[in-house]
């Protein structure tokens, strides 16, 4: 079990309930005064049995996060998640109005688009024509190689840190928005 694993099984055991039990199977062997001086002994052990492991496990036990903490690990991990569709993003051949429309949409899922990146996207989008099929084809697989990158990089963080919780979250995410993506019946 290791040194810390033995510490909390001797310190988290049931002294007190066995050593309770134990003085009274001696009753009938010791005096009266001694049976007394006993059960003021055995109280002693069983307060201290409750009292230590309550004051000891609050440092050597690992604490669950509360949600402020892993409100702020989900939003490292996301930032972090991003960077690398951005680099994943970089390193492929793409026209520029394209790369643009992939940098935006990246961008987006840490909420790191202004409201005045949103106008300008808005109004290029109202004055140019949609791409054309080759285009969003293009688009398409940009986006599934970023989401690629994404996932990668969720799946390395797992297996490091092991917080699965909010990892989760961000996977589905990720998730969500490809299925969304190759949904090509509805258009979004």
């Amino acid at each position: 079990m290791g040194n810390k694993g033995n510490i909390i099984f001797a310190l988290g055991g049931v002294h007190g309930a066995v050593t309770l039990a134990l003085v009274y199977m001696i009753v009938n062997n010791v005096s009266s005064a001694q049976f007394d001086m006993i059960v003021l002994a055995k109280m002693l052990v069983i307060i201290l049995s409750m009292v230590v492991p309550s004051i000891v496990f609050r440092f050597i036990l690992n604490h669950d996060m509360s949600r402020k903490e892993a409100g702020k690990q989900v939003q490292r991990l996301r930032q972090e998640m991003v960077k690398e569709g951005l680099k994943a993003v970089e390193k492929i051949y793409l026209p520029e109005n394209i790369r643009e429309s992939v940098v935006y949409d990246l961008r987006d899922q840490k909420s790191a688009n202004s409201f005045a990146d949103f106008w300008h996207q808005w109004a290029k989008a109202s004055r140019y024509p949609e791409f054309n099929e080759q285009e969003k084809e293009l688009e398409q697989r940009a986006l599934l190689w970023a989401f690629r990158a994404e996932r990668q990089y969720l799946d390395m963080v797992s297996q490091k840190e092991n917080r699965r919780d909010y990892l989760f979250e961000l996977y589905n995410e990720i998730l969500l928005a490809e299925s969304i993506l190759l949904d090509t019946e509805n258009e979004y």
